[in-house]
Order: structure tokens, then C-alpha cells, then sequence
């Protein structure tokens, strides 16, 4: 245990937003969307559950299996089909046509089509508990194909490309593709938060939200809908951001002047508790995955090692950390809390950004590791700098396992590749009759015998993400009273440093 300790507390030493910006474009000018079923936001009901055959995209679901929307935006036919709590399927088809198939029971799906011309993809997300699996395909001579998430996105994209990159942002068709989204419980409303990855001209949420005037795109919206329909925009305009607020009522959406009235009528809410509303408080480490708390998602983006944590809807972030270190804490008596963090890092430069939130306001947080502490970063400016010069930071390849083998003596040790407490590890056991008076690594000593006699029996080398050293350790059989001698080395700034020697029995 003292071993992993020590060597985690070195690793952890070692290795220490944002929308898609869109073409300008004239205002949208598409269609309303059709909706098929009742989306007014009501108290969840207790209903038996349901298992239709399938869905067909070909077609309109029945209204008690789905809420179906559909809109031509720019040319581009958006569908999506989102079975009712109660209801399950097993199949997604087009006409006679397979799409999707699943062999065990039916599973709760939320459908994605997009369509112009000759193109046509679909994207299908499967929920089981807090996970929600996506598959995608591509309609190609006839028939249904599967793609990986980067190819979609791709096709997306050259999609979205042919209308200037400018879309519709439609509440019931949030998925990643189009925006980063967020959710979160409060006063039992679900409320969701999302980015938009293209430029946004028109919001709607089955209805009409806001169309763009001249210049105007929408960078931020955030639904409320689980009591009463309430709507927030945050509308850019040059170097300006506008807050608009809408209340769905009367069958449309309506602005709001008077945002006081829209907060008072959420906040004198007070929803019976469930085991989906209820929300308990947490904390949220950095450096571990804890999916009964958060999701993790971990890519590459320019060479940076992005890591995601997106907390569940009914957890309350009120505290960040990075191991035993706190990188953001609320303040007491204070209603923030974290919705989203993402760890960036490269070589040996840590960053985190986090959106933080209360019921009715959100912003971002930036930071950088200093030693093993967190500084805030003040202005989102320096925090993009920083990001644009990891970009630009040379990546060092991993070294080889034949160098590595090549900066031990085999002629002195038995090798043996492995992998201990989550690292990958050289071991090297003396070979029988061999008596070993100094610890190499490459060109560098790490131990010499201190009197006559003793001898090296094992040693352990602890390697890092690109095979680079990290720490070791090692045991030798002192001659004079026989004790094995435990040691401990840290590599840094291309030294071995000494930091204990502990004497055992043996």
C-alpha cells in the first residue's frame, strides 16, 4: 500500500469550451415544426408499460407510443421520435426496411433522422439507467449502414455545411451532434442547458421560441420543463450578449419581461420527491470515474487529453476536486453548483473549465495547475491563449519497449513486462549467482552497494503515459546483519532522487 501511495502521489505530480463558431448568414426561414402528441410539460404519471413492435420513420408513430417532431429547415428534413416514459421498443425500421435491431428485451429509444436530397442519416440512442448508448447510420443504395460517431459526425457536418453551417436548435432533437447539452434537477423541474455547435438563427421547443434578426445568433438556451413551459436565451449580437426569457402559454411561446415572474413561479414550487427529482449533494474528483454520481467521457481534441465529467441530473456538485486537492468549492450558504467540468492537459500543463450554475444563472470557471495547487483564471482570454499554446506543445512519442528493455541490464536481471495497480511496470529479479553493486537505468545510477557485499535482489520500474519513468523501487540484502533494505527512487528533471531507504526483516 506504501508503494501505491507513493507512486500515485508522484504520477498525479507529473501529469501535474465551447460552442462551434458558425459562417454569418441570413435569418432561417423554415418551416414550423409538426408535432404529433401532447409535450406540454406535466407531473409524471404512473402508467403501464408498453412494448410496440417497432419504430417506423417512414411514418407518424401513434401518439401514445411517441412524441414525434418534424420540420424542414434550409432545405434539410429533421425528424425525431422520443418514446413516452412508459414505452419500450426493439426495432427502428423504414418501412420493411431494418435499421436497428436489438435480441434481448425492448429499450427505451429516442430517434434521430436527417435528411436532403440523396443523404439521409440516422442516429439512435439506447437508455439503460444513466447511460445513453448512441448508434448511427447512413442510408446508402438502398440500405442501412452503421458508422462510427466521428464518421457521422463528418456526414453531419457536410450536411449542415451545405446551408452555411446556420441551423434550427429544436429542444426535442438535442443531441451532442448539434450541441454540448447539460441537465440538472432544481425545484423539480428538469432544466436543460445546451451550446449550440452551429450557428443558431431560430430556437423552437415544438413551437416557435425566437428567429434571429440581422446579425443575431443564439449561443446558450436553457428549458425548463417539467412545471410549465419557461424558455432563456442568450442571444449575441456583435460584441453584445442579450438574456431573453419566454413562458410557453396560450399553445406558443411568449416573451417575457418581467424575468422576477418566471423565478417566483418556479421557486414557490414544491414538487412531491421521487426517487428521479430528488437531489442529493456530492463531490467530484477529477482523477476518478464514479458513474454513480457522473459520466466521464475522455477524447483528444488537437493533441490535448480531454477528460469530461457531466455530473447525473439529480446530483449537486458542490465541490471539485483533484485527489486530495479542492480545485472549486462552493461558498457556504450558496445555491451554485458544478453541471459540467472538463480536465485538459498536455505534457505537463493541467487545465480545468467548469460551468457552474444556480437555478437561474450559469457561467464559467477556468483554472491552471500550479504545482499541486489551482489558480483561477480570471478572463476566458487567457484561458483560450493557454489552450491555443498546448495545441502547439510538441507531443513526445512513447518510448518503445525494446528502448526500454535497452536502459536495464538483462545481462544482471531477468526482465518481465507487466502491469501493477494500474501502471505499467518493468520488474527485475537478480539472476541466480549474480551479485549486483549498482542499479542502472540508461546512463543514470540509481542505487550503489554502500558496503562490501551487498546486492541488488528486485527492483521495480514505474513507467508513465509514454513510457517515461516515473519512480522505482528496489530491495537489497545488506552483508553485514543480513536485513533487506527497501528504497525508493523518483525520476525528475532526468535525475533519480533519493527519497528513503526503510530497513526490513528479512
Amino acid at each position: 500500500m506504501r508503494i501505491l501511495v507513493f507512486i500515485c502521489l508522484i504520477f498525479l505530480h507529473q501529469l501535474c469550451e465551447g460552442a462551434g463558431n458558425g459562417k454569418k448568414a441570413e435569418d432561417s426561414k423554415g418551416a414550423a415544426a409538426k408535432v404529433s402528441g401532447s409535450t406540454t410539460p406535466a407531473e409524471a404519471t404512473e402508467t403501464a408499460p408498453v412494448e410496440p413492435d417497432t419504430i417506423d420513420v417512414s411514418k407518424k408513430p401513434n401518439d401514445n407510443d411517441a412524441i414525434f417532431v418534424e420540420y424542414d429547415d434550409e432545405g434539410i428534413t429533421y425528424k425525431s421520435y422520443t418514446l413516452r416514459d412508459n414505452v419500450t421498443a426493439k426495432t427502428v425500421k423504414e418501412g420493411n426496411i431494418t435499421i436497428w435491431t436489438v435480441g434481448d428485451g425492448g429499450k427505451h429509444l429516442k430517434v434521430f433522422t436527417y435528411s436532403k436530397d440523396n443523404v439521409h442519416l440516422c442516429r439512435i440512442n439506447v437508455k439503460s439507467s444513466n447511460e445513453i448508448t448512441p448508434h448511427f447510420f447512413e442510408k446508402v443504395n438502398g440500405k442501412w449502414e452503421s458508422l462510427e460517431h466521428p464518421e457521422f459526425s463528418q456526414k453531419l457536418n457536410d450536411l449542415l455545411e451545405s446551408v452555411d453551417k446556420k441551423m434550427r436548435l429544436e429542444f426535442m432533437m438535442l443531441s451532442d451532434d448539434v450541441a454540448d447539452f447539460y441537465e440538472y434537477y432544481a425545484h423539480g423541474m428538469l432544466i436543460t442547458v445546451a451550446f449550440p455547435k452551429f450557428k443558431t438563427t431560430s430556437v423552437s421547443c415544438t413551437k416557435d421560441v425566437w428567429t434571429a434578426n440581422g446579425n443575431e445568433e443564439c449561443i446558450c438556451a436553457r428549458f425548463y420543463t417539467r412545471r410549465g413551459g419557461f424558455c432563456t436565451l442568450y442571444i449575441k449580437n456583435g460584441d453584445k450578449t442579450e438574456i431573453k426569457d419566454f413562458e410557453y402559454s396560450g399553445n406558443q411561446w411568449k416573451s417575457v419581461c418581467n424575468r422576477n415572474a418566471i423565478t417566483g413561479i418556479c421557486t414557490s414550487y414544491r414538487p412531491s420527491e421521487d426517487a428521479e427529482t430528488k437531489v442529493t449533494t456530492s463531490s467530484m474528483d477529477i482523477t476518478k470515474e464514479d458513474n454513480t454520481v457522473y459520466n466521464t467521457k475522455t477524447f483528444i481534441v488537437s493533441g490535448i487529453d480531454v477528460k469530461r465529467h457531466t455530473p447525473l441530473p439529480n446530483k449537486w456538485i458542490n465541490e471539485v476536486k483533484d485527489g486530495g486537492v479542492s480545485v472549486w468549492k462552493n461558498p457556504n450558504g450558496q445555491s451554485e453548483r458544478c453541471i459540467s467540468c472538463e480536465f485538459k492537459s498536455k505534457g505537463n500543463v493541467s487545465l480545468t473549465s467548469m460551468l457552474v450554475c444556480t437555478s437561474f444563472d450559469l457561467w464559467f470557471l477556468y483554472f491552471e495547475k500550479n504545482g499541486n495547487e489551482w489558480k483561477s483564471i480570471e478572463k476566458k482570454a487567457d484561458f483560450d491563449k493557454k489552450i491555443e499554446e498546448m495545441k502547439k506543445m510538441e507531443t513526445t512519442q512513447p518510448t518503445s519497449i525494446a528502448d526500454l528493455l535497452s536502459k536495464v541490464d538483462s545481462t544482471l536481471f531477468n526482465v518481465e513486462e507487466a502491469e501493477e495497480d494500474n501502471f505499467k511496470v518493468l520488474k527485475l529479479k537478480a539472476k541466480d549467482g549474480v551479485t549486483i553493486t549498482e542499479l542502472t537505468y540508461g546512463e543514470e545510477t540509481l542505487w550503489q552497494a554502500p558496503n562490501a557485499g551487498d546486492s541488488c535482489s528486485v527492483a521495480t520500474f514505474y513507467l508513465g503515459p509514454n513510457n517515461d519513468p516515473v519512480a522505482a523501487s528496489y530491495r537489497f540484502k545488506r552483508e553485514n546483519d543480513g536485513k533487506t533494505v527497501e528504497g525508493y527512487r523518483q525520476f525528475s528533471g532526468g535525475k533519480w532522487l533519493c527519497l528513503q531507504d526503510i530497513d526490513r526483516e528479512g
